[in-house]
């Protein structure tokens, strides 16, 4: 692999000029989501071929992994330029995670990946629109009432971990710049 290729790839993953330890705590936490989803899956009784598990892995790395790696300064750097305008809702909006857990996994249900889904786009845009001053609490509030509120759809015991990583990763880690825009940065 080419250095240039691997620099982008790191960028890509852990933010522009990622310090070792923001790239370690990002994999830390992806390693620890990989045991809370499958500690969900065993536990819950539910089944899973390789390939599902597989999957499952992955998403689960991803998104509890993404939760760390997009509250750093260096995702920060990287991702709310002062030209950074709606891409945090495009960035949202290309995380179809929910939709991968219901055509892999059946039981998890099309319509809850949709409301889970358009609750993480409704948040982030919320936070767009929101004042500097207010991003941040109105993300976290915002996940707090959401992740209270979507157990009423009844999600399977064994996702009890994607929506509050799904939602802490795209609202209250992504779309929250580490400073305030108003505010000299690092």
């Amino acid at each position: 692999m080419t250095t240039n290729l691997r620099t982008r790839l790191i960028a890509a993953a852990f933010g522009s000029r990622a310090s070792a330890e923001e790239a370690g705590m990002a994999l830390l936490f992806g390693s620890a989501g990989i045991a809370v989803a499958s500690a969900c899956l065993l536990f819950s009784g539910g089944e899973a071929a390789w390939w599902q598990w597989l999957i499952l892995v992955l998403l689960a790395f991803d998104l509890v992994g993404g939760v760390a790696a997009n509250a750093t300064v260096a995702a920060t750097r990287q991702y709310h330029r002062p030209d950074a305008g709606y891409r945090p809702l495009l960035f949202a909006a290309s995380h179809v995670q929910p939709f991968v857990v219901a055509l892999v996994f059946p039981d998890y249900g099309w319509s809850l990946a949709a409301i889970l889904y358009a609750a993480a786009c409704v948040g982030v845009l919320g936070v767009l629109l929101m004042p500097a001053a207010l991003k941040r609490a109105f993300a976290l509030g915002y996940c707090a009432v959401a992740m209270a509120l979507l157990p009423i759809f009844a999600p399977p015991a064994a996702f009890a971990w994607l929506a509050p990583a799904y939602l802490i990763k795209l609202v209250a880690a992504h779309a929250v710049p580490m400073w305030r825009l108003d505010m000299p940065r690092p």
